[in-house]
Formats: C-alpha cells, structure tokens, sequence
C-alpha cells in the first residue's frame, strides 16, 4: 500500500475517538426511515462541461464567498518511490530528507486532478499525507491530487468544491475538534456551490437527493457492517455530518442577509484558524439532538423543487 493510498486512514488518527461519545444510532435511524419517504432519482448523466470550465466556475465561487489560503502540494508519486523502501512508521528525519525539495506551497487549484471511469457521476477524492497517519512522524499536510469521475458535467463543480475547501480545513491543525464533525464545512460548501452553480434549482436537489442516498447508505452499513469498526466510524462521520449540514444550510438558506454573512465570515475564520467548527455550530445553535429531524432537508427540497 502507497503512502498516498493510507490518506482514507489519516483522518483517524488524528482524533483520540475515546474523547468523544459515538452519536446515538438510535436517532440517526429513526432519520433514515423517515427519509425513506423520498424518492432518489437522480440523473444517470449530466450536461457535460469541460474540466477547465469547472476549475474557472469553482474559482469564481470561492472568490465571491472566501479567500483561500495556499496549501503544501507534493508529487505522490514521487514520495511513494522515494520513501517505499522504508519501514513504517517513517523517523521525522529520514522523512524530511527523503521528501527535501518535493514540496512548496501552491494555490489549492493548481493540485493535479486525476480521472477515473468509476461510475460514480459523484465521486470525489483528495488525496494527501501527514502525521495524522502515523506514517510520518512530524510532516505537515501534504496534498497530492484530486481525484474526480471523468464523465465532467454540472455535478462536478459542487465535489471540486467539496474537495478544495478539504485542502483548506485540513491544511489548520485544529479547526476540527470532532472527528464526526469532519465533513461539515465540505457538504456545506457542496450545497451552495449547488446552487451557484445552477439558479434553477436543479442542481441543489441533485446535491441534497444524492447527500440523503449517501445518508442513507451510511446508516446501513452501520447496521450491516457493525463488526467493522473502521467502516462504523467512517460510516458515522458522514451521517453526522450530513445531518448537521443539513439543519445549517436550511438556516442559511432561509436566512437573511445578516445571517448568511455571519456563516460565511465563520466559515472564513475556520480556515484562517481562528475559529473551529465545533465554536461554529454551537454559535449557530446546531447540535446532533436538534438536528435529527426530518423537517429541515424537507423544507429545502420543498422550496428548491
């Protein structure tokens, strides 16, 4: 296995999970079968735009929202075959020294993107290494490329999205306190780069159908798959997350001007490290008891349709 395919891994190293109470399933079920109600039909193709095109509207988006800050990329590759003669877990020293040179830091746009033919239309990666691994011992985030579905099209923007405000979050030791919090700003970021991208509407349900078929997936595997603890916490960071966006972006959406700034400005004191997300959702008052409620991704379809 490469360094850069440990990067599903890494996240979970880098929370003592023991700190932190396993949401309750019971109430995260009771979602799932209320959810069970909607019809998930989504589109098997999309109108196709280039790559180029989606890095520009991606672009566009966060300049209009945040200001990003560069990140450390790294050539995978590269690390892999300088570092793959070396045992696990890699001394701080040998690893500085191996890798000297590799890296710089670069505008989170410039990481290489990578294809797959996967037949996942919502398939997003990014790919990188750090610590948190426990492969290295003391390396800083180290970015290497994202990976998205090659069939490009209008639902690509939103994942592009997902995956560079990824590079932002993750690049601020700290600005994640919560394991299961940890794709909050992500799905978050998704759902209105969703709607920027499409006014109509269209593309805000595709993104909210497909994020409610992910939920619901989750939650199966958690019932189905509960002797495999690391597929249960991968699993239940998605279904927390997802919930606790959705109760989010129902008060973005339906908020006033003063309201949607004031999420915005916290999201940008996120990534500048000034600010968790855990500070941010208990500011806007958004917790897993009163997230678990069918209403408020209800109240967005209902609007959005």
């Amino acid at each position: 296995m490469t360094l850069f395919r440990l990067y599903s891994l890494a996240p979970i190293f880098e929370y003592d999970l023991k700190l932190f109470k396993i949401p309750e399933k019971a109430n995260l079920i009771k979602v799932s079968t209320e959810l069970s109600s909607i019809p998930i039909d989504l589109p098997n193709s999309f109108k196709r735009i280039s790559l180029n095109k989606i890095k520009k509207y991606t672009q566009n988006f966060f300049a209009n929202y945040l200001k990003l800050h560069p990140i450390l990329g790294v050539d995978g590759d590269e690390a892999d075959r300088r570092l793959e003669d070396v045992g696990f877990p890699i001394p701080a020293e040998i690893a500085k020294q191996a890798l000297e040179g590799l890296y710089n830091f670069i505008d989170p746009f410039d990481l290489p993107i990578t294809l797959v033919n996967n037949g996942d239309l919502f398939h997003g990666k990014l790919f990188y290494m750090d610590e948190t691994a426990k492969v290295i011992e003391g390396m800083p985030f180290l970015a290497s490329n994202i990976e998205l579905n090659s069939l490009i099209g209008m639902q690509t923007m939103p994942l592009y999205a997902h995956e560079i405000t990824h590079t932002q979050v993750m690049s601020v030791k700290g600005s994640v306190k919560n394991y299961y919090n940890n794709e909050v700003l992500s799905i978050f970021l998704e759902l209105l780069a969703s709607m920027e991208i499409d006014n109509s509407g269209f593309m805000l349900e595709v993104t909210l159908k497909s994020r409610i078929s992910m939920y619901q997936e989750c939650i199966k595997n958690i019932l189905e798959r509960k002797d495999e603890q690391d597929v249960v916490i991968e699993c239940m960071r998605y279904a927390v997350s997802i919930i606790k966006v959705f109760h989010l972006f129902d008060l973005y959406y339906n908020g006033n001007t003063s309201l949607k700034e004031r999420i915005i400005w916290d999201i940008q004191e996120i990534f500048d490290g000034q600010k968790n997300v855990e500070a941010f959702l208990a500011n806007h008052s958004v917790t897993m008891d009163n997230s678990t409620d069918k209403k408020y991704v209800m109240h967005l379809l209902n609007q959005v349709r």
